[in-house]
């Protein structure tokens, strides 16, 4: 029969299974099945338990993800791969332009007719993702044996500063990824995921109601107010706002090679626990594309976050 030492540590195991669960569900999926109170409950049990066994505490426990004030500049980081930036393309022609590049890049022909280009595309079984562009801070994470390690700005592209503790307090950002549904093989040793630090207009509007009520200058926009609130040396009060994190790419590890495709890539950003970029679809020409970006200008007043255009990916 297990001491009462065994049982503190095999109960410390569930409730950090059980909680990290449950924030997947309110923060990823939008789909909690408790309320905060009960939430709340739970947390404060693992807390009271992880005092008394400072020794049983795990790095993914919900209670770790603010750490301790980071003093002076933040460290720089080399990326793996460089951030670069996007090409824009303001109206269907300069899209065009872009097809036409690429076609020529890869070969398949150098014809300026929309329809030709479509079929070159096509045969050689090119497709395009669409996928709105959040309007927030770019940023890299790390995992390393499906743990969250390390979260780096973009910076310049070939490096940026180091924001880990940060980055750590959001919610929808997975401190140990999940195991693929349906999946027998294990998590990579390394995984190198690149999304978008952002602050919905909600969460925006109720910051700065906050601070006008404390008396502080209130943010611009949601995007400074991000850009603001990582940059911080206190992870409590990036903990305190309501940061989100939408995945948007694989590079640089060792997952991003086994898949097919973008449209795979973004399917196990989904299953291992995060929150994509909403709404990424596939297709076959580019006057379909030019279609979707027509949609999603119309749809913007609606969003719950800014979007500052649509990004296309072959």
């Amino acid at each position: 029969m297990p001491n009462a030492v065994d049982a503190a540590r095999a109960r410390i195991d569930e409730l950090v299974e059980e909680l990290n669960e449950h924030s997947y569900r309110y923060h990823v999926l939008d789909a909690p099945i408790i309320d905060d109170t009960q939430y709340d409950t739970l947390y404060r049990e693992l807390g009271a338990l992880e005092a008394e066994h400072p020794e049983y505490v795990r790095e993914d426990s919900p209670t770790q993800r603010v750490g301790e004030k980071v003093g002076g500049d933040f460290p720089t980081v080399v990326h793996r791969m460089p951030m670069l930036s996007l090409a824009n393309a303001r109206d269907e022609h300069e899209l065009r332009a872009w097809q036409l590049r690429n076609l020529r890049m890869l070969g398949l022909g150098d014809d300026d007719d929309p329809a030709a280009q479509d079929a070159a595309a096509l045969g050689a079984g090119l497709r395009y993702v669409t996928e709105p562009k959040i309007d927030g801070l770019a940023m890299s994470l790390t995992y390393e044996r499906g743990r969250f390690v390390r979260a780096v700005t973009r910076g310049d592209g070939t490096q940026g500063e180091d924001v880990t503790h940060n980055v750590r307090t959001i919610r929808s950002v997975p401190m140990r990824l999940r195991a693929p549904d349906g999946s027998s093989s294990p998590i990579p040793e390394l995984v190198e995921v690149r999304g978008e630090v952002y602050l919905s207009r909600s969460g925006f509007e109720q910051l700065n109601e906050q601070r006008l009520a404390d008396g502080l200058p209130v943010f611009m926009n949601p995007r400074n107010a991000a850009a603001g609130t990582i940059r911080q040396h206190d992870p409590a009060l990036a903990a305190q706002r309501p940061l989100g994190f939408f995945a948007y790419s694989l590079a640089g590890g060792s997952r991003d090679a086994d898949l097919p495709s973008h449209g795979a890539a973004m399917d196990w950003l989904g299953e291992v626990g995060f929150r994509t970029s909403p709404e990424h679809r596939v297709h076959d020409t580019l006057a379909e594309v030019y279609a979707r970006c027509g949609e999603w200008e119309q749809r913007r007043p609606t969003l719950d976050f800014d979007i500052d255009g649509v990004v296309v990916k072959v």
